[in-house]
């Protein structure tokens, strides 16, 4: 009787396990094309999802020792799939092609036009459109370091794919060729004007005529494996490919209420966000996670993995602009005694509480995600908590509000 118990006990929690987690489980796809670069193909499209709905498509390249699975643990990018409606393509390495499983980034066999690894990857997400409804204009790729570093690879040699791409601690297209130099470009040893740079892009595509993917940069101060100075030869190559200088247009400090996090911003002429870097104080070569079931929360402590109470991969849906964007929307310049609403996207369920400068009056409700304030005298920040549905708190970022004088 009391190895029934244990039995149906244990098949109970299988089952239980298998309900909530068979979700987030990785799919092998056996056929993708001629696979030049012999790579593995695994994919994640949630269940509730038909295959014709048109949907945007994040690929998403592990780094090295890793795999689709894990780096699908690590990243969380399964959970938003599920939340914000998008499917997932994760590209994973062989030993027979890297002992390590690194994608092999600096090979000119693996990282010209229809070669190789980069070749490979190319055809998954060919075959995932036939597949499954993909809106071509909505194709993101994110990577860490030699998953970064191809990622970069990806958006040189097929610029007409991919809308933006998040480079956690890469390095610039081709700043390296070969074994022998690999070595030299992850110490930040490689060191090249922005138009050289922009000229091993422009090169691979010399008749491309159309916008070049947006790029966003993770990069810890404290890398060891792939030093920081790859960050700024990296702002210049993609800068100078979209003809924009590399000085910052603006810069956020204690961005997301991080004190470690400072975020500049490179814009073209139409004022539009076109390279954005997250300077990253005392985090090393490592994912930025922040594990727990609430929105903002997500990722999972495996090699490679840092807690720093922010989850990258939560941040970098929304550069994508697959998740609502949480700031304070409203005007950055008032006059004194002036009316004026701001706003946080709405959540179900939530409660809003906002704090603004002290002679600053409220006109109306102070709990939901709209406020109405009457301006005195003092300028001053403009934030607020939103209690969730689950009973999570999400801080936004505060908005500076100036009264003129």
């Amino acid at each position: 009787m009391k190895n029934s118990i244990r039995i149906y006990s244990a098949l109970y929690l299988f089952f239980i396990s298998h309900f909530f987690f068979a979700q987030q489980i990785v799919k092998e796809v056996s056929y993708f094309g001629s696979n030049p670069g012999n790579l593995s193909m695994y994919i994640y499209s949630p269940e509730a999802i038909s295959a014709n709905e048109k949907l945007p498509l994040v690929v998403v390249l592990h780094g090295c020792s890793q795999s689709a699975q894990l780096v699908s643990e690590q990243t969380g990018w399964n959970k938003l799939a599920d939340t914000y409606r998008f499917r997932v393509v994760f590209p994973q390495q062989k030993a027979a092609n890297n002992a390590s499983m690194c994608f092999n980034w600096y090979r000119s066999a693996d990282i010209d036009r229809d070669r190789g690894e980069c070749g490979s990857i190319k055809q998954m997400i060919e075959q995932f459109s036939k597949d499954h409804a993909v809106d071509s204009s909505r194709i993101f790729i994110t990577g860490l370091s030699a998953g970064a570093a191809m990622s970069v690879v990806m958006m040189a040699v097929y610029p007409g794919v991919f809308n933006t791409g998040a480079i956690f601690a890469g390095g610039a297209y081709k700043s390296s060729v070969n074994m022998m130099t690999t070595t030299s470009a992850m110490m930040g040893w490689v060191n090249r004007s922005p138009a050289e740079w922009g000229d091993l892009v422009r090169n691979e595509n010399p008749a491309f005529k159309g916008k070049y993917p947006k790029m966003i940069i993770y990069q810890g101060r404290k890398d060891l494996v792939c030093n920081h100075k790859n960050a700024h030869e990296l702002i210049e190559q993609w800068t100078n490919i979209h003809s924009i200088d590399s000085i910052a247009d603006d810069t956020i400090n204690d961005f997301a209420n991080n004190v470690n996090i400072k975020k500049y911003i490179f814009r073209n002429a139409s004022k539009e966000d076109i390279v954005t870097y997250y300077e990253v104080k005392n985090v090393g070569h490592a994912l930025m996670i922040n594990p727990g079931n609430c929105r903002d929360e997500g990722g999972k402590m495996v090699p490679f993995s840092n807690d720093s109470d922010y989850f990258s991969t939560y941040w970098t849906a929304i550069d994508f602009g697959l998740i609502p964007e949480p700031v304070v929307a409203g005007k950055k310049l008032v006059n004194e005694t002036e009316e004026v609403e701001f706003s946080v996207p709405y959540y179900k369920g939530s409660t809003y509480s906002w704090t603004y400068p002290d002679d600053a009056v409220a006109v109306g409700p102070e709990n939901l995600n709209i406020i109405k304030l009457k301006f005195g005298k003092r300028s001053g920040s403009i934030s607020v908590l939103e209690n969730d549905a689950a009973g999570c708190y999400i801080r936004y970022p505060s908005l500076k509000v100036e009264v003129k004088p």
